[in-house]
């Protein structure tokens, strides 16, 4: 699951300090990392690759999954790390549902744990504490989602669960927690107005996503923020809190009959509800756009972004591996290009921003004033010949190593495998689906990845936001 907003801050701050410390630290993990077992997992995958073999040396997961009585999908896996649970709750909600009301989303979730019915929030944070348990509570654009990681011996599993439980399916929004963190998102909101990269980012999806429940922040604005009130809360968290509309996701040391029985305690405590239907969805720009938001700054900021696809789409693995090449690793043709070969940035990067019903594609750089109509031209020019050349061979083959190759150390934690599950029951996938994702990346062909990319790029129709200085026209 990712945010695309939240994470860009965090991504170029770690290209532009760490950037020497990045080459380092992948030298040094590499070594440290190749103990016998992982070399030969890693190796035997990259062999696999090499000898054009239909096999897929990923370590076995035993994922469990079953409904509940009232029509929670659950998935587990039984983990020998000791003494520890992870599990998420995924309700099928986010800024995609705020109506008019910008930011509710974000509202409801910030205040999970804030109150119940029984306890005041400083009593629920009490519990957790005394427990050693972890509890959090996030939304993004699709979903709001609310975790936990607890010991697993029964005399802390116990009470942390329950506080979960009671914290998720009966809160209550008392005004005093709602000014509160409807003060924390006014923050944010002007935050953002000061980010150069934030205000690009924002902008290009108002217009991707045009007319579509996609369009809008999911912080709100101070606007919507005055209008929402405690009864528009506990509407939305009536409407979208319920047994059919969440998914269960656990990995820990405890047994099947423990996983269903927790997960019956979770979704007995909420409304049966249904399943929330899908939101309207954006529709493909029949021509481009070009906007420029000054700002007296001594870089600009430069996105490029283009609706993609679902997570779920047929030609995700073909886009993954394109954006893999195209901008998405350290040695990717963008970086190369823009900055190795020609120093017109310290970073620029493509991704594909995962989605359950639809997608974006973006390219993201910032660069010095008098350079961001040349880069930006630049940029254009490797696009336009990615999508009419597509990937070499050797493109091809180094990409499906590194990113096949990868795979064996992604399932070594908890939250490594909590991340999978949630995956898998939020975007509908398939219980096998890193062995057939290997499969699809390791089957693929040059033809295949210009082809699925061609398809998602248009160079006619591309969202272009600059922010900075004036530009010359």
């Amino acid at each position: 699951m990712n945010n695309d907003e939240s994470l860009c801050r965090s991504r170029f701050f770690f290209c532009t300090l760490a950037g020497i410390a990045l080459i380092l630290a992948i030298a040094l993990i590499a070594e440290l990392s190749r103990t016998p077992e992982a070399a030969t997992s890693s190796d035997s995958v990259a062999e696999a690759v090499a000898n054009d073999s239909d096999e897929t040396p990923f370590p076995h997961l035993d994922i469990q999954h079953w409904t509940s009585s009232l029509g929670t999908k659950v998935y587990f896996i039984r983990t020998e790390q000791p003494e520890l649970l992870d599990i998420q709750l995924n309700f099928n909600s986010g800024s995609v549902r705020d109506g008019n009301l910008y930011g509710l989303s974000e509202l409801t979730a910030r205040l999970i744990g804030s109150a119940t019915d029984k306890r005041s929030g400083d009593e629920i944070a009490q519990i957790f504490e005394q427990e050693g348990s972890l509890f959090y509570h996030y939304s993004d654009r699709e979903q709001i989602t609310i975790g936990m990681r607890s010991l697993s011996e029964t005399k802390h599993l116990l009470p942390s669960i329950a506080s979960v439980t009671e914290a998720t399916a009966h809160p209550v929004f008392l005004p005093s927690d709602l000014s509160r963190i409807k003060n924390q998102l006014l923050e944010t909101i002007k935050s953002n107005e000061q980010n150069p990269m934030m205000r690009s980012m924002l902008k290009a999806n108002t217009i991707i996503y045009k007319n579509s429940p996609y369009s809008h922040s999911k912080w709100g604005t101070e606007r919507s923020l005055t209008t929402i009130t405690p009864d528009d809360i506990k509407t939305f968290h009536q409407r979208y809190f319920s047994a059919r509309n969440l998914t269960i996701s656990m990995v820990g040391d405890i047994t099947r009959e423990q996983a269903e029985q927790i997960s019956e305690q979770i979704s007995l405590a909420l409304p049966v509800g249904a399943q929330a239907p899908p939101p309207a969805l954006p529709q493909p720009a029949t021509k481009g756009t070009s906007e420029h938001i000054e700002m007296d700054t001594s870089q600009s900021t430069i996105v490029v972004a283009t609706l993609g696809v679902p997570r779920k789409s047929p030609d995700y693995a073909a886009l993954f591996l394109a954006n893999e090449i195209f901008g998405g690793a350290f040695g990717s043709l963008l970086l190369k290009e823009i900055r190795e070969n020609q120093g017109l940035a310290y970073s620029a990067y493509s991704s594909l921003v995962d989605q359950r019903y639809t997608g974006k594609f973006q390219i993201i750089t910032q660069t010095r004033s008098e350079q961001a109509t040349h880069t930006l031209t630049e940029i254009k020019r490797l696009l336009s010949y990615f999508v009419s050349q597509g990937p070499t061979d050797k493109q091809l083959n180094d990409a499906k190593k590194i990113i096949i190759g990868s795979f064996p150390m992604q399932s070594a934690s908890n939250d490594q495998l909590l991340s999978l599950l949630s995956d898998i029951s939020f975007y509908q996938l398939p219980i096998d689906k890193t062995q057939q994702f290997i499969k699809a990346i390791h089957s693929l062909t040059g033809e295949q990845v210009k082809a699925a990319f061609a398809n998602m790029v248009n160079m006619k129709t591309l969202t272009v936001i600059t922010t900075g200085k004036k530009l010359p026209n």
